[in-house]
């Protein structure tokens, strides 16, 4: 018989076989098999690894109905899946030539990687002004090279959104502000922490600049 294998190009359709991922942050990709012979039709499928799929990884043919399928692959390692050899699966694409089906696998490393782990504070003192403190937790598998603070803004001006182990942010009514710190780690690794801050109702008024009244 004269029928070609299918194709099982890289992640994503290019060339590499390999890819690093971050502990805590979903990584999704696509897996493609395609036919050098038009008139095949190919069907994608995993040996799915009980080391991933114990650990929520999911392999996923999409169904748009076309000869050539595409698989997507999603996972969501947490700290205790990083190590420094990679977990592998293996795709298996297989066509419809007769007699013989024509049949091709190949093997994707994932490794992964640790993101940083911080620990911070949120003191909320007078006139609603609030302190944002954090620092890198002893426990931590990397160290932390940004810090990054998002959220809500006081009614009228605009959102929280500060680079820095220490920020402030002046509330000017009371009310439940939600808000996020954001640490990356020099491997590019990043981890957030969502929360808010409560700040009690006060009677104030906002004066010129460096001015505030309030009990």
């Amino acid at each position: 018989p004269n029928d070609q294998p299918p194709i099982i190009p890289g992640i994503n359709g290019g060339t590499t076989y390999s890819e690093k991922i971050c502990a805590d942050q979903e990584t999704c990709f696509q897996v493609k098999a395609f036919d050098l012979d038009p008139p095949d039709t190919d069907y994608l499928s995993w040996n799915a690894p009980p080391s991933l799929t114990n650990e929520g990884a999911t392999f996923t043919v999409i169904p748009n109905g076309q000869k050539w399928p595409t698989a997507l692959f999603c996972w969501y390692p947490t700290d205790k899946d990083v190590r420094s050899y990679p977990y592998t699966f293996i795709a298996t694409a297989i066509d419809n030539a007769c007699p013989i089906p024509g049949r091709t696998s190949r093997a994707f490393n994932i490794y992964v990687i640790a993101a940083p782990s911080a620990d911070y504070s949120a003191t909320v003192g007078k006139c609603g002004l609030v302190t944002f403190q954090a620092y890198q937790d002893s426990s931590s598998a990397t160290a932390i090279t940004k810090y990054q603070w998002v959220g809500d803004g006081a009614p009228g001006y605009g959102p929280l959104f500060k680079i820095g182990q220490t920020a402030s942010y002046q509330y000017t009514r009371g009310g439940t502000y939600h808000y996020e710190l954001e640490v990356t780690g020099p491997n590019g690794c990043v981890r957030t922490y969502p929360d808010s801050v409560k700040i009690a109702p006060f009677p104030g008024v906002i004066l010129p600049n460096d001015t505030a009244v309030c009990d």
